[in-house]
């Protein structure tokens, strides 16, 4: 007959060790993966010191029905990284066609947002944004003092953001944004299961951008 060997009772350590690993295990796995975060804003890496982006605005439709908002939808342009020296000289421009005639818009980044922020280098930075105007809603022109692209039916246009510095050479992040009054984008954070997936979605779909290969238009820098 083979011999039987004795169940060995496990230790108070070895038990204390499961107990570690099953604690760190579950600590460290991905609960998070049923959280997302949907806004109204897309953002492009770029080639400093000009660039062009093609920009997809569709159909506001049923996107911030669960908001409680009822202001104005405006569209902004912001550059991050832009160094501080410098906040001052960038420019940018918004061109569409409105029926069969172009329209245009040229402006200065106007807001300079958030905390300064300083470089291992010691050079300080921040982002700049500029409130390029509001969107026109069915019935409205330009001659209403917003943009022809229509709330209601979305538009196609063309941003272009220029540093104004040729010493600025490095890589840039440009971002464009339906926007509220405050000229922030709408924002949801949705979680799996608490029926607002689909808010999120909506939000990170109604604004596209891409890049436009090529220098543009002429320089938009102040003579």
């Amino acid at each position: 007959m083979p011999a039987r060997t004795a169940n060995r009772p496990v230790s108070l350590l070895n038990l204390s060790l499961l107990l570690l690993v099953a604690a760190v295990t579950l600590a460290t796995s991905k609960v998070d993966d049923g959280i997302s975060h949907g806004t109204s804003d897309t953002h492009e890496e770029w080639q400093a010191p000009r660039q062009s982006f093609d920009v997809t605005i569709r159909s506001i439709s049923d996107r911030i029905d669960t908001f409680d908002y009822s202001g104005d939808i405006s569209l902004t342009v912001s550059i991050e990284f832009v160094p501080e020296e410098s906040e001052s000289a960038p420019r940018w421009s918004m061109r569409m066609m409105e029926g069969d005639e172009a329209f245009e818009l040229t402006g200065d980044f106007s807001y300079l947002g958030g905390e300064s922020q300083t470089q291992d280098n010691g050079d300080s930075h921040r982002e700049i944004r500029g409130i390029i105007g509001r969107l026109c809603h069915a019935g409205e022109t330009s001659s209403n003092g917003c943009i022809p692209c229509i709330v209601e039916s979305g538009c196609e246009l063309t941003v272009e953001v220029d540093l104004c510095d040729p010493s600025i050479t490095g890589f840039m992040q440009a971002r464009v944004a339906v926007a509220q009054d405050n000229g922030e984008p709408f924002e949801q954070i949705c979680v799996d299961g608490d029926g607002t997936k689909s808010i999120c979605h909506a939000l990170d779909e109604w604004v596209e951008m891409d890049m436009v290969p090529g220098a543009g238009s002429p320089s938009l820098c102040d003579p």
